[in-house]
C-alpha cells in the first residue's frame, strides 16, 4: 500500500496483533495447531488465522513453521493462498493468510469425486 509516497506494510491495514482481530469461528485443526475464520477490526475484511503452539514443539517442528512463513512470504500466485502477516503472541505463532471461501483444497477435491460419481 503507498500512502503519500510511502511504501506501508499490509499489516498495518491487516493487523498485527491478536487484539486486531475478531475471531468468527474454527475452520480447521491439525497437529500442531488451529485455522480461524476473523475479520479484521482494521479493514473488515475476511482472513483464514493460523495459530500454531510453539510451547510443545521440538526444535526441528519449530523450524518447519518459520520455514513455512518465510516460503509463504516468497510465494504470490493466483491459486495461492496469499500470505498477509505473521507474529508472536504467547506461546504461539499466528499467521495471517487469505481465506478460502470454499474451504480447502481436500474438501474442493472430496466435493468433485462425489458429484462425479454419484
Amino acid at each position: 500500500m503507498h500512502y503519500n509516497d510511502k511504501i506501508i506494510p499490509d499489516e498495518y491495514f491487516i493487523g498485527k496483533n491478536l487484539g486486531d482481530f475478531m475471531l468468527i469461528s474454527e475452520i480447521g485443526r491439525g497437529a500442531h495447531g488451529v485455522v480461524y475464520k476473523v475479520r479484521s477490526n482494521i479493514n473488515g475484511q475476511v482472513y483464514a488465522l493460523k495459530k500454531i503452539k510453539l510451547e510443545h514443539l521440538k526444535p526441528e517442528k519449530m523450524k518447519d513453521a518459520l520455514v513455512e512463513v518465510r516460503s509463504m512470504k516468497k510465494v504470490k500466485h493466483k491459486n495461492i493462498i496469499e500470505y498477509y502477516n505473521s507474529f508472536f503472541a504467547g506461546k504461539a505463532l499466528y499467521i495471517v493468510m487469505e481465506y478460502a471461501e470454499c474451504g480447502d483444497m481436500h474438501e474442493v477435491i472430496t466435493y468433485l469425486f462425489l458429484v462425479v460419481n454419484y
